[in-house]
């Protein structure tokens, strides 16, 4: 395959619950040759394996949301249970 001086994409499957590896070798107008290999990456739409991915992010992630979550809460609350007060 020849993309010239383009960019050159190609589909990988996509929405899955297993690790990826691309191997790409690339072989310019000189014959130079240069080999990457990219190892253990998902292409899902899945959130559940988006945080499981992200080890140790995870945990303060989650955490974060929850007390973003309890402070909301806890305000509704608070001024739920306030009462009017008549000024005479």
């Amino acid at each position: 395959m020849v993309a010239g001086k383009e960019d050159f994409t190609f589909p990988i499957d996509g929405n899955t619950t297993q690790k990826h590896k691309v191997k790409i070798v690339a072989v310019d107008a000189a014959g130079t040759e240069k080999e990457v290999e990219v190892k253990d990456f998902y292409v899902t739409k899945s959130w559940i394996i988006g945080v499981k991915t992200q080890g140790k992010k995870a945990l303060p992630i989650a955490g974060g949301v929850l007390l973003l979550g309890g402070i909301g809460a806890g305000v509704v609350f608070v001024l739920r249970k306030r009462k009017a007060v008549n000024v005479k």
